[in-house]
């Protein structure tokens, strides 16, 4: 027997959906509307649980006992990036230690607070050298991507640390350390001397193309004499001004100059630490939330409390 394949139009298929819809809803409403029947009855057992959760909520976000993320973009020159990444594990080892106070002469107030260093790298998408957006995933696939371009000159730093709102000080810190470190002093140095040397062959490449622009457009052919009293006279042809070519030297030759300007200390703050703080508005209706669904479970256990007694006793 052959199989029968049943057909329905677009509107039998639109009815369904509709019908499947409202079944959906209607039961969803009858659930709240039991649920609310259920508060309801047993208010003064979810009621007690909400206020305590909101009281606790309360406590756990006050500024003191919140956990702030301060971030900022550091450069620094591509001979230094391993040392970076270095130095930043070595901090990131000493948190919840003295250790960490001592490498950044914080005090003890300050350094106590700070509980983790975080570095991600900072994606180049246009291929113009500027930071397009910050991989806050650390994609490892960005490593190898040519696309998504990993800027070797920069990283992104971010600073969680506990109940401190003002990360002025930690910064300050974090610029002296890495200044007081002579390994890294002297791959700055090393990073600036490769950059002067091509600011150096960038102006030689740029009056070369401008002289021969110029030779080029000022130049004249001269006829040629034949025998016979008859000359030869070439063509005119197009200027060739290397405009092209002179731009892209000029650019690639100004990014040199930003990154000499930029570099002035073994790692520079691109702008101060944005904090980062979880809404705390946000926070108080979860914690409202919880107390409520711990009190519905509480007082549906009280009322089903020998059912309960009954299932414990098996």
């Amino acid at each position: 027997m052959e199989n029968e394949h049943k057909e329905i139009n677009l509107l039998d298929f639109m009815y369904l959906i509709f019908r499947g819809l409202a079944r959906g809803l209607k039961r969803l409403g009858k659930s709240l509307l039991l649920l609310l029947r259920f508060s309801i009855q047993n208010s003064w057992v979810i009621l007690a649980f909400i206020i305590l959760a909101f009281f606790a909520g309360w406590f756990f976000t006050t500024p003191a006992r919140t956990m702030f993320k301060g971030g900022s973009t550091i450069l620094f020159v591509e001979e230094a990036r391993p040392a970076v990444l270095d130095h930043i594990a070595r901090l990131n080892s000493h948190c919840r230690t003295k250790d960490l106070a001592v490498d950044l002469h914080l005090p003890e107030s300050i350094a106590s607070k700070i509980r983790k260093f975080e570095t991600f790298n900072c994606i180049d998408v246009k291929g113009d050298k500027v930071q397009d957006f910050v991989d806050l995933d650390n994609n490892p696939d960005f490593l190898i991507d040519t696309t998504y371009v990993v800027m070797n000159d920069r990283l992104f730093l971010r600073v969680s640390a506990r109940g401190v709102t003002n990360f002025k000080p930690i910064q300050e810190a974090l610029q002296t350390y890495f200044d007081n470190q002579s390994s890294f002093v002297l791959l700055t140095q090393q990073g600036k001397s490769r950059l002067e040397g091509q600011l150096q062959a960038y102006n030689h490449e740029v009056k070369r193309l401008d002289s021969l622009a110029n030779y080029e457009y000022f130049s004249q052919l001269k006829p040629i004499e034949l025998e016979g009293g008859r000359t030869f006279v070439f063509a005119q042809k197009e200027k060739e001004l290397f405009h092209e070519q002179l731009f892209e030297v000029m650019v690639q030759r100004d990014h040199v100059v930003t990154q000499l300007a930029q570099n002035k200390h073994a790692v520079n703050f691109q702008s101060d630490m944005v904090l980062m703080a979880p809404w705390r508005i946000l926070c108080l209706f979860f914690w409202v939330l919880g107390g409520y669904v711990f009190g519905a479970f509480v007082a549906w256990g009280i009322v089903r409390r020998k059912e309960v007694c009954e299932f414990l006793k098996k």
